[in-house]
């Protein structure tokens, strides 16, 4: 079965753990499938979302910007339409991956 191309993506970031936070329950990225796992220790549940790029603990925000946000500047500047949506805590940097 073949992907067909989509203009249609599903960026995720994962902001790094703070030092306060239990983390009784495990959350593996795998960027290699651009898939999260998550491992509940109180129940056996395991499940697995794909997406079309996943950001780890680790990345930073001008990558991601230059991942999704430049790429649909770009075409907005050559006379396409684009939308971007962030969804997310406050304060993880939304505002500042859309505009750079």
């Amino acid at each position: 079965m073949s992907k067909e191309k989509s203009n249609i993506g599903v960026y995720v970031r994962m902001r790094p753990h703070f030092s306060n936070e239990r983390l009784s329950d495990k959350i593996q990225v795998n960027n290699h499938d651009h898939s999260i796992e998550l491992i509940t220790q109180t129940k056996p549940y395991k499940k697995r979302y794909k997406f079309d790029h996943v950001g780890d603990g680790d990345s930073n925000q001008l990558d991601l910007f230059e991942k999704v946000g430049k790429p649909i500047a770009d075409k907005c500047l050559n006379g396409y339409n684009g939308t971007i949506f962030a969804y997310g805590q406050t304060g993880t940097g939304k505002t500042y991956t859309i505009q750079g």
